[in-house]
């Protein structure tokens, strides 16, 4: 029987590893994320000549090298941003419910995404809302891969309170609770978006 309280949407990551009914995926091995990094080439021990050491040959690699930097930087800020907004506009829409804003975020394959939409949904239809952010999340670390990028964190739920429209407690508090999981976030365009969420080993 379908429950006409709602389940405060973070309930929705204790089940089957946020994934539906798969296994969770194994964390990828650190060499994934390993860039090539362009070799000085050796020095020249031929023929010596006594004009001045042209200096800008051992520097070749330096500007493909800062820009290698540079861009990987910008991606995992770029999807690591992304994550956080997705959290912060969950909390924002768990107090202040309003339907098809969350889905801008994420793409269309990320099933627990829609789980979420669903749960902000059916806040909206029976005018209830949070007391408060229902999730947190800390000690981010980032893995970048070849066709996507990897943010994993720890997420504390707040067990938050659900509330009607004159405050009444519809769902008491819960005790707040935590565990880690695994944003996957591609870029589409200029846009990075949330393409799945599960929970990590």
């Amino acid at each position: 029987m379908k429950r006409t309280v709602p389940f405060v949407l973070i309930g929705v990551l204790a089940v089957a590893g946020c994934s539906g009914n798969d296994e969770p995926a194994p964390m990828p091995t650190p060499e994934d994320s390993l860039t090539t990094v362009t070799a000085v080439p050796p020095a020249d021990d031929t023929e010596q000549t006594t004009d001045a050491p042209a200096d800008d040959d051992p520097t070749t690699s330096a500007p493909d090298d800062a820009e290698e930097t540079t861009e990987t930087g910008d991606i995992e800020s770029g999807a690591t941003d992304a994550v956080y907004e997705y959290v912060s506009t969950l909390n924002e829409l768990s107090e202040h419910p309003q339907s098809g804003v969350l889905e801008a975020l994420s793409t269309a394959d990320c099933e627990t995404c829609r789980n979420f939409e669903n749960g902000i949904d059916e806040l909206v239809l029976n005018n209830h809302h949070t007391e408060g952010a229902i999730a947190e999340l800390s000690d981010v670390d980032v893995l970048r891969l070849a066709d996507n990028v990897q943010v994993s964190g720890r997420l504390n739920q707040l067990g938050a309170r659900v509330l009607d429209n004159d405050d009444g407690v519809v769902r008491d508090s819960a005790d707040p609770t935590s565990l880690n999981v695994m944003f996957v976030v591609v870029q589409e365009g200029d846009a990075w978006l949330v393409d799945k969420i599960q929970v990590a080993p």
